[in-house]
Order: structure tokens, then sequence, then C-alpha cells
């Protein structure tokens, strides 16, 4: 098994998890947030909704690696059944599209090249169709698109289509990642104490949860003792100069009374030298 990036990157997005309650905004606060948004996006990393050891995570895993699209091809479409009869019991079934593409333009507006389209089918029926990124419709700014879909049913059958449109290369090459109940087994692992379900240490006291209000008086300190650091040494910098500056005024001083000493001693040396050499003319 050697895997490219995309399925890596996929693998990754595709188990996490959006149970993030909330972001502190520093106003004794929590922001809320949704999946996908600038502020949660995918979601939290969580290995054990990313792959599967038998006993010791919560799903499985199916991948394709090293997938390729030309443009203009019809979409290549992978089947999937859920099945639940050694005891899985993942709610949810997670797929992810993922692709490495050359870079962008600088200052580009629309930045995908080659946009390909993830959507997932139920049981043949078209009608109905899950779209990626929480959208209702084709997400065509992204190189990563993971479908999830809530309350997958044991027997329950889904088709995976991907799709090129308007590729700025000849091909694309992709990686796709599932995540749900294959037949594999359940976790045997206690995870009731899982922090993110049970957590209300980012609610504020006055919400009923168990955090502090002490975030402001925190940034305050830690910012006034870099702001004390800084200052001092900048005081520090400035005295050392001062001591420099003050070291060379004394040295040019220095320089300029002694020059002038030895000036006055020659003038004084003239008129004695003229008056010996006259005395002896004489």
């Amino acid at each position: 098994l050697n895997p490219s990036g995309a399925p890596v990157r996929a693998t990754i997005i595709n188990g996490a998890k959006a149970d993030i309650r909330g972001v502190d905004n520093g106003s004794k606060r929590t922001t809320t947030v949704r999946p996908y948004d600038n502020n949660a996006g995918f979601g939290r990393m969580s290995l054990t909704d990313s792959l599967y050891v038998a006993g010791k995570t919560d799903v499985g895993f199916r991948f394709w690696d090293g997938e390729r699209l030309f443009d203009g091809d019809i979409a290549k479409t992978y089947e999937i059944t859920i099945d639940k009869s050694r005891g899985c019991d993942a709610n949810d079934l997670s797929i992810t599209l993922a692709w490495i593409e050359e870079g962008s333009p600088p200052g580009c507006t629309k930045c995908l090249l080659n946009d390909l389209d993830l959507y997932v089918t139920e049981d043949g029926r078209d009608s109905i169709r899950y779209h990626p990124n929480g959208r209702s419709i084709k997400d065509d700014s992204n190189n990563v698109e993971r479908v999830v879909i809530d309350g997958a049913k044991d027997g329950s059958s889904f088709t995976i289509h991907v799709e090129a449109y308007n590729l700025n290369s000849l091909s694309q090459k992709y990686a796709l990642v599932a995540t749900g109940c294959f037949g594999g087994e359940a976790n045997t692992l206690d995870t009731a104490q899982n922090v993110f379900r049970e957590d209300t240490a980012i609610q504020r006291p006055s919400d009923g949860g168990g955090g502090s209000d002490n975030t402001t008086q925190i940034i305050i300190i830690v910012c006034a003792s870099v702001g004390g650091v800084i200052v001092l040494c900048l005081g520090l910098a400035c005295f050392r100069r001062y001591q420099q500056k003050s070291q060379t005024k004394k040295n040019n001083e220095a320089k300029h009374t002694k020059k002038h000493h030895d000036k006055k001693t020659g003038e004084s040396a003239v008129p004695e030298l003229r008056r010996g050499r006259a005395g002896q003319m004489g």
C-alpha cells in the first residue's frame, strides 16, 4: 500500500466530526459554529471515525486511489451497501472526494482549475441527490467535497457519482473515501467519557457551563507582561545608547583639549627658539 497525498487528505477530512459547540470570541462569550463555516470547517479530526480497526473504531472503511477522469467522460460510479450484521452501529455514511491540482495564478477570483463533482444517490433513485459540503447544488469552488448522510439504514444501497466538468487539463486523478457500516465489528472501547459529547467547559457559568470568565483577564495579563518586557528592553537599549554617546562626547572633548594644549605648547616654543638663534648670531 503506497497511497498518494489525496487519499490521506480525504481520509482525515472524511472522519472529521462536526460536534464543535463554539469558539471563544474573546468577549466572555462563545460564537456558535456550524459545519463548513470559516470557524469549524469540516470539523475536528477523529481517527476512530476515519479508519477501521476491528473492535477499536466506530466505522468501516473503503477507499479508491489513483482514479482518473478525462474531460468529457461520463460520471464514474461506485456502489456501497450498509451492513450492520456484525454489530457496527455507526449512524452516518460519510464520503469524501479529494484531488490535487497545480497552483492557480495569483489574484485569481475563481481558482479551481479542474472541477470534479461528487453526489450520492440512494437505492437507485436519481430523483434525490446528496450534494457535498452542506450545499443543495454542486460545489465548483473546492478540491475537497464531502457528503454526509445521517441515519443510513441497514441494507440501504448508495451509488457514489464522480464526474468531471470543464477540466483545465486533459485529465484529473482523484481519491475517494467512504466510512460507515460495511459489515465490520462494533467498537468495544468505552467512549462514554467523550469530552466533545459531555464537556460543558466551552459554556460560560452564566449559561450553565463550567467555564471561566477570566479569559479577558488572562489576555490583559499576558499583553501587559509582554508589553512590560518590550518597554524594559527599549529602555535598556536607550540607556546603552546614551552611555555610548556620552563616552564618545568625552573622548572627543579630551582629544580637542589635548590638541589645543599641544598647539599652545608649540606656539610658546617658537619665540624661545627664535631668541636663542638671535643670541647666537650676536
